[in-house]
């Protein structure tokens, strides 16, 4: 797992870009008022939303969701989204609606049309078209709208955040038509928190597997669970490690828990990252066999083979194994947490 540094410059300038765009897409949906902007782009492609829900709760939403609020649903930060979340629902519906809440989201979709959460459904219905992910994730790039990949271009990252196992670069055809880029978790489950579809930290870059196949609308809880964007030292609470059984003639990766990290291992266990590496036994076989024929002198001698190449041991570790050694640049190489930790326990990294 890879932290996502939201002091940086590059996801200030993504995070203040996400809020110029749907800050105001959203206010036009719920006032159906342009904003000050002459000719704003936005605007002009944004008809303001025809509320389903019952007129005493359309009032309450739209009273409800001021700018302050919005500000707080569109860039606040992980703790404030889930309080908000929950707010929202105690402060728009009647008290024995709320309490049909949690029966309402662990309902299949068939169930939720039930006369006993018409309110609610018609709710949500409101809300996912206020803050319609699927309408986003929809738009072209390179167009003069902002879109999923103007998001993954500003985030810049170059592999999974859970896994570190995949590329999840960003690129468009010749003709600027879609190609690929980082599928976005949301962390907090939009089919269970609809409020939060588009909210900056709630939507984490990560690859297929991770995404589709394996978290999907599994709820991560903030006091067990790590946040990508809250949890720096994730990187240091556990490290990769193997075992080789004889008899079998089989090795197998396995996580070890450091620091007595719950938060961390629960996460690893929760998005069964130490099963998906195992995947990669190959790799690891690579690197013992690199430590067979390794002497102490051998970044040395390679360093000496190139005399007039000024070239550091970050550089050597790239060439040679396909990883980065510092933890800030763990996501431009997929596997380099996998493989630093490995390289370390062969002794090769001091």
């Amino acid at each position: 797992m890879l932290h996502l540094d939201s002091n940086s410059l590059e996801i200030s300038n993504a995070r203040i870009q996400h809020w110029n765009f749907f800050s105001c897409r959203t206010s036009k949906k719920i006032t159906g008022i342009n904003c000050a902007t002459v000719n704003c782009k936005v605007c002009s492609s944004t008809k303001s939303h025809n509320f389903k829900s019952l007129p005493v709760i359309h009032t309450n939403l739209t009273h409800y969701l001021n700018n302050e609020i919005l500000e707080k649903i569109i860039c606040g930060v992980p703790l404030i989204l889930e309080l908000i979340n929950n707010d929202l629902f105690s402060n728009v519906l009647s008290i024995a609606d709320n309490n049909l809440l949690n029966n309402y989201f662990t309902a299949t979709k068939t169930e939720k049309t039930d006369a006993r959460f018409k309110t609610i459904h018609e709710l949500v219905f409101d809300i996912e078209s206020i803050f319609n992910y699927k309408y986003f994730i929809g738009l072209e790039p390179n167009k003069s709208l902002y879109s999923a990949y103007n998001l993954a271009e500003n985030l810049n990252r170059i592999s999974c955040t859970y896994c570190n196992r995949t590329y999840t670069t960003t690129m468009c055809s010749s003709k600027g038509e879609k190609l690929m880029r980082p599928q976005f978790d949301h962390w907090f489950p939009k089919s269970k928190y609809p409020l939060l579809a588009i909210s900056f930290y709630n939507l984490i870059p990560s690859c297929n597997t991770c995404n589709s196949s394996v978290k999907g609308d599994i709820v991560l809880e903030l006091q067990n669970h790590v946040h990508p964007y809250l949890n720096s030292n994730q990187n240091e609470d556990f490290e990769f490690n193997y075992i080789y059984s004889k008899r079998l003639d089989k090795y197998k990766v396995y996580i070890a828990n450091k620091n007595s990290a719950s938060k961390t291992f629960n996460t690893i266990k929760t998005l069964k990252i130490d099963n998906m590496y195992n995947a990669h036994i190959d790799e690891l076989k690579d690197l013992i066999k690199i430590k067979q024929l390794y002497s102490d002198t051998y970044i040395q001698k390679i360093k000496a083979f190139f005399p007039k190449v000024m070239i550091s041991d970050d550089e050597i570790f790239r060439l040679l194994f396909g990883t980065e050694l510092n933890n800030i640049d763990f996501h431009k190489r997929p596997l380099s947490k996998f493989k630093s930790d490995i390289l370390k326990e062969l002794g090769i990294i001091k």
